[in-house]
């Protein structure tokens, strides 16, 4: 008999069936114990088989094993490795989750395009079981496990599907949205997944599944557990080190992947240096693949080396702004519209890439790789057309005050200067990233003012962030010279995502977006205002009394495909995917009909330019990624997806000897 997660109702205290486990078990002592009870605290009523017990501990840091070491070449490897938050998206992040993570599907390169196929590695079957409700099996392999010895069960599903429906700041959340229920049956070893409806794009889900026996414990544990790395493996790589003042990231073969074993004994991924250091290492052969962003001049230089195959693709994200129209300020429409049009795009890509290849674009719903692109028409304003926009929110250019020049610190969060907000308390070691920002105005420049109020922004970054640092620094000069105060203040991704935005401390977010995720689904979580759930309900309900799909000490969680047992109050409202918080109830209709349809190409297009007309959204470039296989190195393929086809075929990459 199975154990369902549903995601509807229960408002009672929820119990886990490890419950009378734990409580002999603490006068147990030993690793090994205390391990084994996590696990059962996290599965189902229904448990995979109990694992056999070792006479001593794994060790922490596991012996490399003998082959081949290939060194990848890469810019950074990041502010952090979880492939579901937007803040830690970049071309290691990819790398990692695809060597490490487990995934039902794949994406296949085909003559025909990209496809997404099943992965035999993970499961052993999927397929659409029931049409009313819409239902889909996943029949797991036996054999699929853990780098800790634990196997691959459905409980892994469980909670990624309860993280991207409660965490902010994730990716595709709107898919997982439409989750009824997962029932765990045989053992873990099959997930069965309900729906609210049916979903056409059903097969990218549950990409990069997490070791739910690793993280459950902890309610941080999604937000910033995978800040260091990721705590294990199910692929043929397992991490072995991360050196962030090396910036280098050191993965070992798997030995507990029970699939064909990598090739390469050992990958070493790390920050590339300078033009001359990259193209000096590739030339020794000490760095045998590259994986980055590059200008035309480094690519001409390294593509002259005799013996390397080069290319070039796009990466799976997007540099852009987003308006939080949670402030008072970004939630008058003139004042966004304002604010966005006068940003010259291209000054921030200048400033954000530097002369790295990128792809410019104007749409705020498709970028350039993804099919279907079109460029929405953007008109940037003019000083003229900008006063009339502020003048018509009541803003109007005054004196500047005498302090003008030397007003220094954080800018106030809302539209006011008269009584700023104290700064935030900062969450991690101040970003050195970033220079140190002020609010004050060029000397001779008059500032727009509302009265005795002073039009202030906060422009928002992610710590450690050098693109966005620098692009955000970028847009506040472009502020200031039209008259408005405004600062960059760094956060952590889980408070910028978090409280800063849904509390109206930032007005403007520069960063990143997904290309990756379909544009449908994109859409919906970008636009979606359900509400979360007040504090003390839950979010899933169990047909066993003591079995748990959620512990009593998670975040509080939405409610896939339900409702809450009690109206949320205004400070529990939250946009788990919706950077802009902007609820449209026409974009949410178009949205809604989009994830459903199995061509969704006309109600994209007329989303694109709703939404361009909102003026929430400031696409600025999409990513790309200069590839190269060094003399030596084979099985390197340099054109396709970054994470299917570059880091998908890395187990079977090889060198000459």
């Amino acid at each position: 008999m199975g154990t369902t997660h549903s995601g509807r109702g229960g408002g009672g205290e929820e119990r886990t069936i490890g419950e009378t486990v734990r409580t002999a078990a603490r006068a147990v002592s030993g690793a090994v114990v205390f391990a084994v009870v996590l696990v059962l605290a996290g599965c189902s009523a229904d448990p995979p088989p109990p694992q056999q017990q070792r006479s001593e501990p794994v060790e922490a840091t596991p012996n490399e094993p003998q082959g081949e070491q290939i060194t990848v070449a890469v810019d950074t490897v990041g502010v952090g490795f979880n492939p579901h938050l937007v803040a830690d998206q970049g071309p290691v992040t990819t790398a990692l989750a695809t060597m490490t993570l487990p995934s039902p599907f794949r994406s296949v390169q085909t003559p025909t395009g990209v496809t997404r196929q099943p992965d035999p590695a993970v499961v052993a079957g999927v397929d659409v079981s029931d049409q009313a409700p819409f239902t889909v099996t996943y029949r797991l392999q036996q054999d699929a496990q853990w780098s800790d010895g634990l196997p691959v069960t459905a409980e892994d599903f469980i909670y990624l599907w309860q993280q991207m429906t409660r965490q902010p700041g994730v990716i595709g959340g709107a898919g997982y949205r439409l989750i009824d229920g997962i029932e765990s049956r045989s053992g873990g070893k099959v997930a069965v997944v309900r729906f609210t409806r049916a979903y056409p794009g059903w097969r990218d889900l549950f990409s990069g599944l997490l070791p739910s026996h690793a993280l459950r414990g902890s309610p941080s544990a999604f937000q910033t557990g995978m800040d260091t790395g990721l705590p294990l493996s199910a692929g043929p790589f397992t991490i072995a080190n991360i050196d962030r003042s090396r910036d280098e990231v050191r993965l070992i073969r798997n030995d507990r992947y029970w699939k064909t074993p990598a090739v390469p004994g050992r990958l070493v991924l790390r920050r590339a240096g300078t033009d001359a250091q990259l193209a000096a290492s590739v030339r020794s052969g000490d760095s045998g693949v590259a994986v980055l962003p590059a200008s035309p001049a480094v690519q001409s230089q390294l593509t002259a080396i005799p013996g390397v195959r080069t290319g070039r693709t796009s990466d799976s994200r997007a540099f852009g702004v987003t308006a939080n129209t949670r402030t008072p300020a970004m939630s008058d429409p003139n004042v966004r519209k304002a604010v966005m049009g006068l940003i010259d795009p291209q000054l921030l890509s200048f400033a954000s890439a530097g002369d790295d290849v990128v792809t410019p674009f104007a749409n705020p719903v498709l970028a350039p790789s993804q099919p279907g692109y079109f460029p929405v028409d953007r008109r940037t304003l003019d000083p003229g057309d900008v006063d009339s926009l502020l003048g018509a929110a009541g803003f109007h250019h005054t004196p500047p005050r005498s302090d003008t020049a030397t007003t220094t610190g954080p800018a106030p969060t809302a539209t006011t200067t008269e009584e700023p907000t104290p700064s935030v308390t900062p969450t991690t070691t101040p970003d050195t990233t970033v220079a140190p920002s002020s609010t004050a105005l060029p000397r001779g420049v008059q500032p727009l003012s509302r009265g005795d109020d002073e039009l202030s922004l906060q422009v928002g970054v992610v710590t450690g962030d050098q693109r966005a640092g620098a692009g955000a620094a970028a847009l506040v000069d472009q502020l200031h010279k039209a008259g408005i105060a405004a600062s960059v203040t760094a956060l952590t991704p889980a408070e910028l995502y978090g409280s800063a935005l849904t509390g109206g401390r930032v007005d403007l977010v520069v960063g990143w977006s997904a290309t990756a995720v379909a544009p449908a689904t994109d859409l919906a979580s970008r636009v979606d205002c359900r509400p979360v759930e007040p504090t003390g309900s839950t979010a899933s309900e169990s047909s066993t009394p003591t079995a748990s799909a959620t512990p009593t000490n998670s975040p509080t969680p939405t409610t896939p495909g339900g409702s809450a047992s009690t109206a949320p109050s205004a400070e529990e409202v939250s946009y788990t995917g919706n950077v802009s918080g902007l609820c449209d109830p026409q974009l949410s209709a178009i949205a809604d009909r989009a994830i459903g349809a199995v061509d969704p190409a006309d109600d994209l297009r007329a989303a694109a330019s709703i939404l361009a007309d909102r003026d929430v959204y400031l696409p600025v470039y999409e990513d790309s990624l200069f590839t190269l296989a060094g003399p030596g190195t084979t099985g390197v393929p340099q054109t396709g997806p970054a994470g299917s086809a570059i880091f998908g075929s890395a187990p079977t990459w090889g060198t000459d000897s």
